[in-house]
């Protein structure tokens, strides 16, 4: 990093410090303001109802295998290697409700900090005692804001990115897949129970930068049904 990088993000490190301890209050409703809007954000991006279509080819001739335990697999089906798949799915949205809790408890937040601080522009009272009840509020409101924000990333890159079959090449989730343009890239996701036995996985890219992308096994938010 570049000696000016390092002073400017020093010096914003610093006036984070200060807002935080002298604007703690406004730093908590403007905190959880930002959480609500990532979450409202995200509701609007129509992600859920997007359908895709991939066909998987089937290998060189004679590629047909007959014991079914080596046959690559995608969201737990079997796929014969000799034979020709137009595979159609569509996404699913899942744990709504934990958004939803997320969603109250920032609502929650605002409404407690308004109640023992009525004028958050105002510097808080450092000698009080509410000051480190927020203090301690205040970095646990930065797990509501992380996952509003993972919900709002995804939800954009399901809503507009191109689609790729992408290889599973190790147990930890590990994947390659080649994009448009003919070129490879890959990811890392954690994989769930019902498809710790995949070897096949679509993958959702960015188009302006594939580095930038997630498995149908790595999203958090949705889940992947195969027509």
């Amino acid at each position: 990093m570049k000696p000016l990088a390092i002073a400017v993000a020093g010096i914003i490190g610093v006036v984070f410090v200060f807002v935080l301890d002298a604007y703690i209050p406004l730093v908590l409703v403007v905190l959880h303001c930002l959480t609500l809007c990532c979450i409202l954000v995200g509701t609007l991006i129509p992600a859920t109802s997007r359908h895709g279509k991939l066909t998987l080819y089937p290998k060189e001739e004679g590629a047909a295998c007959a014991d079914e335990s080596a046959w690559p697999c995608l969201e737990g089906r079997a796929l014969n290697p000799g034979v020709q798949y137009s595979i159609e799915f569509h996404l699913e949205f899942i744990r709504a409700w934990f958004l939803a809790l997320v969603g109250m408890l920032s609502l929650l937040a605002i409404a407690s900090v308004l109640l023992v601080n009525k004028d958050v522009f105002s510097p808080a009272n450092i000698d009080s005692g509410v000051y480190i009840l927020l203090l301690v509020v205040a970095f646990g409101s930065f797990a509501p804001f992380a996952i509003a924000g993972a919900w709002l990333v995804e939800r954009r890159l399901l809503a507009r990115s191109p689609i790729a079959m992408g290889r599973v090449i190790s147990e930890g989730g590990s994947y390659t897949f080649m994009n448009a343009q003919g070129e490879w890239h890959g990811g890392t996701r954690r994989r769930g129970s019902r498809n710790i036995q995949d070897t096949l996985c679509v993958v959702f890219y960015s188009e302006a930068n594939a580095q930038v992308n997630v498995s149908s096994s790595g999203l958090r938010f949705h889940r992947l049904i195969i027509c």
